[in-house]
């Protein structure tokens, strides 16, 4: 409880100083998520990519909503 608290203070903390400093989020990720990133943005281009409504079914099916 108390370390969640601390953890999100420091989080809003990290993205109010963003903000502030009008600082683009991927100058602040690192290489390797910037990486992976660009191959969904790939993979997408080549249509391998799985459409919103078909992951959302099958994340339910898993969960047992549906």
């Amino acid at each position: 409880p108390l370390r969640r608290q601390r953890q999100m203070c420091i989080r809003d903390s990290y993205f109010t100083t963003l903000k502030s400093k009008n600082v683009d989020w991927w100058d602040t990720i690192s290489d390797q998520e910037k990486e992976a990133i660009n191959i969904g943005m790939q993979q997408l281009e080549n249509g391998e990519g799985i459409p919103h409504e078909e992951v959302k079914q099958k994340v339910d099916k898993l969960l047992g909503r549906k």
